[in-house]
C-alpha cells in the first residue's frame, strides 16, 4: 500500500484554532465537500467530537448516537483521546443542544485496529452521563444481524458532518452538512485503493460531493423506506490525499461487518427479522423512480398511468406495415377496468409479455398483424387461466417481470410472424453497446393522453447494467437489460411487454418493464426483462 497516498481525516487545532491537516504517513482522510446544509432535527444521531490529545493537541471528529448512553466512531479519531467533549442535538456546531464533557473517556477501540493498513476502523465511546432524546437527540438504528450479509451496492447513501466544504478551506464548517450519494461496489472502489476489504463500504464522489477533513468518524445512512428509518451502514474512515473533490470514492468502516462486536461491547441490537433490507429498498424505491409502463383505462374513457412499473415509446417513427409482425397488442380486462400492453409473438400459440401487464388481470383480447392499433388482422379473446406468470414475478421489486399467453393457434404471414428468441449460447451475452430496436403503442410524450394510433418504433442502445444502477440502484438484477435514451428517445406508457430486438438479426433480448417516474422523455434508461435469463423457463412451459 502506498500509505502517502492517504490523509487523516480528522482535523487538527490548538485551543479551537483550526491548522492545517496532520500527515501522520498512514493517511486517513474523513470529510464533506460539496454537501447540503443540513436543516435542524435532520440528523438527530449527528454527534460533533472536540477530542484532547497528548501536548494539548485538538482534533475534531464526527460520531453517531446509537443508545442513550453509547456511540460509534472511527478508532483512528480517539485512539490518543485524553478528553472528550461530546456536542449532542446541533445543527450548528458550537450551539449543540446538551454538552458533555469527560476527562477519563470510557473509549471501547476495535482489538484488530491497525493503523498503518487502516483496518477495523472503529471505536464504541460511552457517555459519562445519558444523552437528554428528544426531537434533535435521538439514536439511529444499526442493522439487524441478519443484513450482515448485505452489500448496499448503487443504494443511495447520506453522508454528514461539520468536515472542510472544500479543499481548500483551513476550517471546519460552521453548520452541519450532508451529501447523497450511491455505494459503490468494493470491487469498483479497489481500483482507487488498494487495501480495500469486505469490513469496508466505499459511496461515490464522482461529482466532487464528497466527506471531508473533520468528517472521520461521522454516519454513512442508509434511508430504508419499508421501515421508515434511517439505518447505519458506515463511519468515515479515508479518502485520497490528493483532495475531497478530486472524485475518488470515500471510504468507510462498514457497520454490517461489526454487528456481533458492537453488542458485545455496548450491548446495543437490532433484530429486524430477517427482512432483506436491499428488496425492501428497491421495491419501495420503485414507488419513486419507477412507474409501470401499462396504461390503463375505464370503460373507454382517456388512458391513464397505473401506479408501477412503466414502458412506453417517445420521439419515436410510425412503423411501415408488416414492418414488425412479430408486435402483439394487448387490452387486458381489469374488473372494470381496462389496460393496454404490447407482447410479442414467439410462437404460433404463444405470446410474452411483462408479468406485471398480465398480474390479477380476469381475461385478455389479443391484436395481432396490427399497425393501426385498433385494425388488427386477427384478435383473440382469451381467459387468465391461459395466462403463465414467471413464479418468482415481485410486484414489488419488479423482479423476473415476465409472462406467458397461450392464444389459438394462428397461421404465419407477411403481418403476422413470430420473433426469434436467441440461442442458448447466447445466454452470457451482455449486449453492451449494441443497436437494438424497441416497439410498441405507448405514449409518444410525457403530454400525451392516450397510447398512441400507429405502431411506433425507436432505435436504441444497450448499456451496461452497472451503468443502469447509477440510475436505479439495486432494482437492477442480472436478469434486466438497460437502453439508454437520449434526445428523450425512450419506451413510455403503454409499451410495456413489448419486444426489444436486435438491430442486426431482429433476435428479442428484452421485453419492456420500466423507467422512471420523472417522465419517459427525461433521458433517464429504459428496463427490460433480460430474455436470456429466462430461456429455460420459457422453453419449460413453450416447448420453444
Amino acid at each position: 500500500m502506498q500509505t502517502r497516498s492517504f490523509l487523516v481525516a480528522l482535523l487538527i487545532f490548538i485551543q479551537g484554532r483550526s491548522i492545517s491537516s496532520l500527515d501522520l504517513g498512514h493517511g486517513i482522510d474523513g470529510r464533506i465537500a460539496g454537501g447540503v446544509l443540513a436543516g435542524i432535527n435532520q440528523f438527530p444521531y449527528q454527534v460533533g467530537l472536540s477530542i484532547e490529545e497528548p501536548n494539548d493537541l485538538f482534533s475534531w471528529c464526527g460520531a453517531s448516537l446509537i443508545s442513550e448512553r453509547y456511540l460509534l466512531t472511527a478508532a483512528h479519531c480517539v485512539e490518543k483521546a485524553v478528553a472528550i467533549t461530546y456536542y449532542l442535538g446541533g445543527v450548528q456546531r458550537l450551539a449543540p443542544r446538551q454538552l458533555i464533557r469527560t476527562t477519563n473517556p470510557e473509549v471501547h477501540i476495535h482489538h484488530d485496529w491497525k493503523c498503518e493498513t487502516l483496518e477495523n476502523d472503529i471505536a464504541v465511546l460511552r457517555l459519562p452521563e445519558d444523552a437528554i432524546l428528544c426531537d434533535s437527540i435521538r439514536p439511529i438504528q444499526l442493522p439487524g444481524i441478519s443484513s450482515s450479509h448485505l452489500n448496499y451496492d448503487y443504494v443511495p447513501a447520506t453522508a454528514s458532518g461539520w468536515g472542510r466544504m472544500n479543499d481548500e478551506s483551513a476550517d471546519l464548517s460552521d453548520t452541519l452538512r450532508y451529501v447523497v450519494r450511491f455505494v459503490e461496489s468494493n470491487e469498483d472502489c479497489g481500483f482507487c485503493y488498494t487495501n480495500i476489504k469486505p469490513s469496508n463500504i466505499c459511496m461515490d464522489t464522482t461529482s466532487g460531493k464528497s466527506t471531508c477533513h473533520g468528517d472521520s468518524g461521522g454516519p454513512l445512512v442508509y434511508a430504508d423506506p419499508e421501515l421508515n428509518t434511517d439505518v447505519l451502514i458506515g463511519i468515515t474512515s479515508y479518502g485520497k490525499k490528493s483532495g475531497c473533490t478530486k472524485g475518488f470514492p470515500s471510504v468507510f468502516s462498514r457497520v454490517t461487518a461489526y454487528l456481533d462486536w458492537i453488542g458485545e461491547v455496548s450491548g446495543v441490537r437490532w433484530d429486524e427479522s430477517e427482512r432483506d433490507i436491499l428488496s425492501i429498498g428497491s421495491s419501495n424505491m420503485k414507488v419513486l423512480i419507477v412507474f409501470a409502463l401499462a396504461l390503463a383505462y375505464a370503460s373507454g374513457s382517456a388512458l391513464r398511468s397505473l401506479d408501477g412499473p412503466g414502458g412506453r415509446i417517445t420521439q419515436g417513427e410510425d412503423a411501415r406495415t408488416d414492418q414488425f409482425p412479430y408486435q402483439v397488442g394487448l387490452s387486458l380486462k381489469i374488473g372494470s377496468s381496462s389496460a393496454w400492453c404490447g407482447g410479442s409473438l414467439i410462437g404460433n400459440e404463444w405470446v410474452l409479455t411483462a408479468a406485471h401487464c398480465t398480474d390479477g388481470v380476469d381475461s385478455v383480447e389479443v391484436y395481432l398483424g396490427s399497425t393501426i392499433r385498433s385494425s388488427p388482422k386477427v384478435k383473440h379473446h382469451v381467459s387468465k387461466d391461459d395466462i403463465i406468470i414467471h413464479a418468482d414475478w415481485n410486484s414489488r421489486t419488479l423482479r423476473n417481470d415476465i409472462s406467458l399467453i397461450r392464444i389459438p393457434r394462428v397461421e404465419y404471414s407477411s403481418a403476422i410472424h413470430n420473433v426469434e428468441l436467441p440461442k442458448r449460447e447466447s445466454r452470457y451475452s451482455s449486449y453492451d453497446g449494441d443497436e437494438v430496436i424497441a416497439s410498441g403503442w405507448g405514449r409518444t410524450s410525457d403530454s400525451a393522453s392516450g397510447v398512441a394510433a400507429h405502431l411506433q418504433y425507436a432505435h436504441m442502445k444497450v448499456i451496461s447494467n452497472s451503468d443502469c444502477k447509477r440510475t436505479y440502484y439495486s432494482t437492477i438484477r442480472d436478469s434486466n437489460i438497460c437502453v439508454s435514451t437520449p434526445a428523450g428517445v425512450s419506451t413510455c406508457n403503454g409499451d410495456s411487454g413489448g419486444p426489444l430486438v436486435l438491430a442486426s438479426d431482429k433476435v428479442q433480448v428484452g421485453l419492456t418493464s420500466f423507467g422512471s417516474s420523472a417522465g419517459c422523455e427525461k433521458e433517464y434508461p429504459a428496463v427490460f426483462t433480460r430474455t436470456t435469463s429466462y430461456l429455460d423457463w420459457i422453453k419449460e412451459h413453450t416447448g420453444i
